[in-house]
């Protein structure tokens, strides 16, 4: 495993699975599609050996459901093992991958820890094989997918422990009461929900009154609702008084899975999602397989009217002794229609579902290890909603035979495939998720017809950190542009694909660039960036041009996709799907004055690098362009707020004291701002709430608010000089000063510090004079007015290079994990919190970067999944939004809104009536203020008060109609907007939103929907 993937891992999974993933040595069963594609997975995890055993010729069906096998393999008649293992062994030179010749039940599975079988066998052999495995502690994976329908079963046996059940760190919860009672009622403070369940083991400590249930030693809780559950016996237990804590002990629990025996022959087989709708039928139909199997040593073939007819008498009967022996699973009515189509397709195996169940299944060896809850025991789903409503006939696909694209074509029929091969699809972000999406695209066949286009748009290059996240992504692609590594990739698999490559970002920085013909000529928008910029950018390119936009979220194991549909669907709010709201959203004054928590500490690392290394230089650069207008437009604020006087403070030394800056002075900036947040503030927090002076401080400082500890400055400590040093080199960067990178090491940034701070009395001088001023009596008051007045009026402008911070650059981002380590690290000291580890900090430093590579499988198959649906005209209710978390094995299918019509307010009239927010009126030619104002007023009958154009206001009705309204009035809409906001309209933008304020003769306000205005480039001519 390289070093970069490794260790990205420790912070996903932690080092002791990693450790355990290393030993193991697995066995997979079947190298078809969905085989190849898990076996590519395990590898992911540097295992210590793969066998793989397949017998079979590949064919070209298997070339439609992943990348691991060629035409040539097909001609050369290589079987599907050897196509994998070749495969495998170009992909990665860790594992061990072997090919097994033939199964011989004790000598293959010898020294095997788990074997997964990807195909349905004779159910004696499953059974004799899941039987040896449950004698001889082996993981058990049964998987398949068979068209629409895909399952899991796991058996892990009788003697498995899981370990932590859902891979998070555990935090303390606040609580507010403890009830006398039995049992007793725990509520925590009404601020998170605390994700406990019946079962756990619950710490509590430090409340004050009810001293009987604190303690080291975990007691078993049962939950009430999200914040609250209940103890043992508390009636005899003193008082509950305040304060206190309650957290989750993650203590390794025994859990006993059922046999494969029990599953198909049992009265109560244990299925994961056995609430789901359609859970009775594919129940049934998986054990209809297994017979079929068992009878006939094969599978129904696609379009075999007499297979479909064995497969119901098969249903019938296990119906029937259903009735006798598991009533609840017993159906009154077999649904023909469903059964057919599941019959039908059932060996029809297309790329997003074999991508997508793939790794469902690669969360399962994480399981196996006790890591996140395994999936108990059976998990069925169906995709019923792929097959289109119209009939798909043998005939018509018959000239697809012989090519990968037959089953899939079987499935969507040749009009759907049309479509797929002719659509314009735009990737907005070429990393991981992209390369990903683009693999199931590419494997679809989409974007490979005359009129097709797949354009990837991305304006980054692939750096060291990105590496082995995707398995495209190899130190070959380091520092190259993300678009053409992908892009060589796309045609090297399929060398049909139309590909363009566009190297700008998905947000407004790309707005000229971009201009109108691009988004018209895009049918599709697939979003593979987490940014929240750009998801909002591509929502309003989607409402705009009417495009459908397919979003993924993706933070770890958890993911969500939404599909938009222009006229179909409601714009959904991405915002709520940010995995992360809610999670590190604690109270701010917690955060900036009362941590309790490591984590806590973290988010505060964060604020101040935000503070000090955007803000700050965004400002100072702000201030250096308009002196007078920034320190008037901050006045207030630098009066009151604390960030805002050591924005000034910096402003000021800069203005009277430094033209050009130098190393030193960069040092001793450093050094004022460890003091600044590690002594000067704390001190002054502490001071406000003096415990030794009265009653009331004393019990201020109770329960999470404890007493934090300055730290003084002192060159002799490490860790001061590391903050120093770290914050010296960013501002060295960032002020793009020429500075030697040998002056930049920790033991020269000492001495400088040793030679300006020699003395007692030299520390004590205050260069940058960075403090927090009160302005308590005239003098401070007068001495902060001269401050404002001398940086509102400089002597001189500071001569400075500025530039941004880039969270992109290696550099950069390498710092900034710096930053916040010894930052976080520092302020965990003064609050007592032990050591932060650094894999705590990256996890929080970058949010929603956390990637591995199944959960990105999962994600953008499921997108993929929905052109499949576009292609062959679905209903909204065949769309499924899907929101997963794999460390619960939860799967939420949730259908998309309909657009809702826009009358909310009985007062308003709205134009036209009723509308959606996709509708819109169109003016598609240039008219001026004058002719679109008796243009609507004629149309509408109602009396218009103002116009805006793209934001501004370009009109508005003035009863003294002066001479610049009157010649306003004769203009265009673009040549009005161009003179009111006193920029030129890029000559790429010809589409422009019109707002129009108005009321009805009757005096009712009037709400317009969108208004377009499609204008030529005229601005120069008229």
């Amino acid at each position: 495993m390289q070093k970069e993937e490794y260790h990205n891992d420790i912070s996903m999974f932690g080092k002791l699975i990693l450790e355990k993933l290393k030993k193991l040595r697995i066995f997979v069963w079947g190298a078809q599609s969905l085989g190849a594609e898990v076996s590519k997975n395990i590898t992911y995890y540097s295992i210590d050996e793969l066998v793989i055993y397949d017998q079979e010729k590949i064919g070209y069906e298997d070339l439609s459901g992943s990348t691991f096998g060629k035409e040539e393999d097909v001609q050369q008649g290589l079987t599907r093992a050897e196509v994998c293992q070749k495969w495998l062994k170009k992909l990665q030179n860790v594992v061990q991958v072997e090919v097994c010749q033939q199964f011989v039940l004790e000598e293959s599975l010898k020294n095997i820890d788990v074997i997964i079988l990807t195909q349905i066998l004779n159910e004696k052999q499953m059974i004799d094989i899941n039987n040896y495995c449950r004698e001889n502690n082996i993981g058990f994976i049964l998987v398949g997918v068979y068209g629409l329908y895909c399952y899991s079963m796991v058996d892990f046996g009788n003697n498995y422990k899981l370990h932590d059940r859902d891979g998070e760190d555990t935090y303390p919860f606040m609580i507010s009461s403890i009830s006398k009672s039995n049992p007793g009622v725990v509520n925590l403070v009404n601020q998170h929900k605390h994700n406990f369940q019946t079962g756990d083991f619950i710490r509590i400590t430090e409340v004050d009154g009810m001293y009987q249930v604190n303690g080291q030693e975990p007691r078993p809780v049962k939950v009430i609702d999200d914040y609250s559950f209940s103890i043992e016996d508390t009636t005899y237990y003193a008082q509950y008084q305040k304060g206190g804590f309650a957290e989750l002990v993650k203590v390794p629990h025994k859990i006993k899975f059922s046999s494969l025996d029990s599953l198909i022959n049992g009265s109560k087989p244990q299925i994961l999602n056995s609430n789901y709708k359609n859970i009775k039928l594919l129940h049934m139909f998986w054990r209809c397989l297994i017979q079929y199997k068992t009878q006939y040593d094969k599978l129904p073939e696609i379009f075999n009217e007499e297979a479909y007819e064995q497969i119901f008498q098969i249903a019938q009967a296990i119906n029937e002794q259903n009735k006798e022996k598991s009533p609840e699973f017993y159906i009154e009515n077999i649904d023909q229609g469903q059964l057919k189509l599941l019959t039908k397709y059932c060996t029809v195996q297309i790329a997003p579902l074999c991508i997508g169940w793939a790794g469902l299944i690669t969360k399962e060896i994480l399981s196996f290890c006790g890591k996140y809850e395994p999936i108990r025991q059976i998990f069925h789903m169906d995709f019923f909603e792929l097959s289109p409503k119209y009939e798909v006939k043998a005939e018509q696909v018959e000239k697809y035979k012989n090519t990968r694209y037959y089953q899939q074509v079987a499935l969507i029929g040749c009009q759907g495939q049309e479509k797929l091969i002719n659509y314009k699809i735009g990737i907005m972000g070429a990393g991981s998720n992209g390369c990903e999406l683009a693999r199931n695209l590419v494997l679809m066949g989409a974007c490979t017809g005359e009129n097709g286009l797949l354009d990837i748009l991305d304006a980054d290059t692939f750096k060291t950190f990105n590496l082995h996240s995707h398995q495209w992504i190899t130190e070959d692609a380091v520092d190259k542009s993300k678009v053409e590594v992908l892009s060589k990739n796309i045609l090297r698999l399929n060398p049909q694909t139309k590909i363009r490559c566009t190297q700008k970002l998905a947000d407004k920085s790309s707005e000229n660039d971009l201009g109108d013909d691009y988004w018209k000529n895009i049918d599709v928008i697939f979003n593979c960036t987490d940014k929240k910029t750009a998801k909002q950018y591509l929502l309003e390119k989607s409402l705009w041009y009417d495009k459908v936009l397919i979003d993924q979220s993706l933070d770890a194991l958890k993911g969500s996709t939404h599909s938009i549909i222009p006229h179909i669907t409601e714009i959904p709010d991405l915002q709520k799907d940010d995995f992360l709201s809610g999670r590190f959203d604690f109270d701010k004054d917690i955060i900036m004055n009362y941590p309790y928590l490591q984590i806590h500490d973290i988010i505060w690392a964060k604020e101040i690098f935000e503070q000090l290394f955007v803000e700050n230089l965004r400002e100072l650069k702000q201030y250096i362009n308009h002196p007078q207008q920034y320190i008037h437009q901050y006045q207030s604020l630098f009066k009151l707020n604390m960030n805002y006087q050591t924005k000034l403070l910096i402003i000021h030394c800069l203005v009277t004291k430094k033209n050009n800056l130098e190393l030193k002075d960069i040092v001793q900036l450093s050094k004022e701002i460890f003091e600044l947040y590690f002594n000067e503030r704390i001190y002054r927090l502490v001071a406000s709430h003096i415990p030794a002076e009265n009653q009331e401080d004393e019990k201020f400082w109770v329960g999470y608010k404890k007493i934090p500890q300055i730290i003084q400055y002192n060159p002799q400590n490490q860790m001061i000089i590391r903050f120093i040093s770290i914050v010296t080199h960013l501002y060295v960067s960032l002020f793009q000063l020429e500075v030697p990178n040998e002056k930049l090491t920790e033991d020269n940034i000492k001495k400088i510090l040793l030679i300006q701070y020699s003395s007692a009395e030299d520390q004590q001088q205050q260069y940058w004079n960075l403090q927090s001023y009160e302005l308590k009596d005239e003098k401070d008051i007068e001495n902060f007015e001269k401050i404002l007045q001398e940086c509102a009026k400089p002597a001189m402008i500071p001569q400075l290079k500025i530039g941004i911070y880039n969270q992109t650059s290696e550099y950069f981002r390498e710092k900034y994990i710096d930053f916040l380590d010894i930052s976080s690290n520092l302020r965990s000291q003064c609050y007592q919190h032990g050591k932060v580890p650094r894999y705590k900090v990256e996890n929080i430093a970058f949010e929603m970067n956390r990637r591995s590579l199944f959960p990105q499988s999962i994600i953008t198959s499921m997108a993929a999944l929905e052109l499949f649906k576009y292609a062959t005209n679905q209903d909204i209710s065949d769309y499924r939004n899907i929101k997963f978390d794999l460390t619960q094995n939860k799967f939420d299918f949730i259908p998309p809104i309909k657009a809702k019509i826009i009358q909310k307010d009985p007062n308003i009239v709205y134009i036209p009536k009723p509308f959606t927010v996709w509708e819109k009126i169109i003016v598609d030619k240039p008219v001026s203020i004058e002719e679109l104002i008796d243009s609507f007023s004629n149309m509408y009958n109602v009396s218009i008060n103002s116009i805006y154009v793209n934001n501004v206001q370009v009109w508005q009705s003035n009863p003294l109609e002066s001479k610049d309204n009157l010649n306003i009035m004769k203009m265009n809409l673009l040549k009005a907007y161009e003179f009111e906001s006193g920029t030129k309209m890029a000559k790429g933008i010809n589409q422009l939103p019109i707002m129009i304020t108005a009321k009805t003769k009757n005096d009712q306000p009037a709400m317009f929907t969108t208004i377009k205005y499609i204008h030529q480039y005229e601005s120069e001519n008229n």
